[in-house]
């Protein structure tokens, strides 16, 4: 299997990349760098919890989280890729100012761009593909309108007795000029 040999500046050699060999691009948090939020993207060929052991026994204050790792063949050249997706993002050499799902939607891209398969992929947090559903507020209830009695030839004229309840008298909706009023009698349409 053919490889390419990495230098250092200084001339030493880095190690052997093999552009077909399987590997792993992850996404890494810390909450000690959560303000604003930094993620590491990078590459590896080993699992990526001995990768976070090896980094969490640099001087950090807390352990990084895995937030996503996906595996690929030539897995350093999606990471490459990503890297310069993630360009407005940079902060530091492998960190970078963004959430984990920008950090993972530029490994995709990544991925797409080089026509690379991802051969697995795994998720750890909370929003992983899928945006957090936003609430849908609750509709308020219409107002059931009143019916509004058709005028009819049984309308009362005035002085006429009314089974209707104060003020729906059929006279009185139609002719604002009537109103009802209740009486020994009943009620009755009589006028303002």
């Amino acid at each position: 299997m053919a490889y390419k040999k990495k230098k250092w500046s200084h001339g030493k050699v880095k190690r052997k990349v093999y552009p077909q060999h399987k590997g792993w691009v992850y996404v890494l948090s810390n909450p000690a760098y959560d303000n604003p939020i930094k993620v590491k993207v990078g590459y590896t060929d080993r699992p990526v919890e001995r990768r976070i052991e090896e980094l969490d026994e640099a001087a950090v204050p807390k352990p990084f989280v895995k937030e996503y790792e996906a595996l690929f063949r030539g897995a350093n050249e999606v990471e490459k890729t990503a890297h310069s997706v993630l360009a407005n993002y940079k902060y530091g050499k492998e960190f970078f100012k963004c959430s984990p799902q920008v950090a993972i939607d530029a490994i995709r891209k990544a991925a797409s761009i080089l026509g690379k398969e991802i051969l697995h992929e795994e998720g750890f947090f909370e929003s992983f593909d899928q945006p957090k559903p936003k609430p849908e507020p609750k509709p308020k209830p219409k107002p059931k309108p009143k019916p509004k009695p058709e005028p009819s030839s049984d309308c009362l004229t005035i002085g006429e007795t009314c089974n209707m309840s104060d003020d729906k008298c059929c006279k009185s909706l139609f002719l604002p000029d009537l109103k009802c009023e209740t009486t020994m009698f009943g009620t009755l349409c009589v006028p303002f």
